[in-house]
């Protein structure tokens, strides 16, 4: 019995050590904006598809509507939009942040588009530093 407890121990401390940090990627958009539509459809979108950027760790957040109340997973929290506007410090869309599971920023902020290949190069650098980190 003590050594099945003991192997019971050594198998949940090796999941809970081989799992992965856990993040997120939030774009930031507004209503009418076509380069916030470009960033979803050239950048994103394939980043899902190719399993670069698993669609759990993904938020797309229409922040037109600034007082809006909504449940946001990387602060386990009901918050309202323009809470993010502080936060994050927006101001032009679309903006794209690399957070950690506390909601923190692990990459300088992306104002604009950018092509895939420098965006998988951002995301890659972040989750390097994320799992560098003690």
């Amino acid at each position: 019995m003590r050594a099945l407890l003991l192997t019971l121990l050594l198998a949940v401390a090796d999941a809970t050590h081989a799992e992965t940090p856990r993040w997120y990627v939030v774009l930031f958009t507004v209503d009418g904006c076509h380069f916030c539509e470009m960033m979803r459809e050239r950048v994103i979108k394939p980043m899902i598809a190719t399993g670069d950027l698993p669609p759990q760790q993904f938020y797309e957040i229409n922040m037109t509507d600034k007082g809006e109340w909504f449940y946001f997973d990387p602060m386990d929290a009901y918050l309202q939009k323009r809470d993010l506007y502080r936060k994050y410090d927006l101001g032009l869309f679309p903006t794209t942040v690399i957070l950690n599971g506390r909601a923190e920023l692990i990459s300088p902020k992306l104002v604009g588009i950018t092509t895939p290949e420098k965006f998988q190069r951002q995301l890659t650098d972040a989750l390097q530093k994320l799992e560098a980190a003690p």
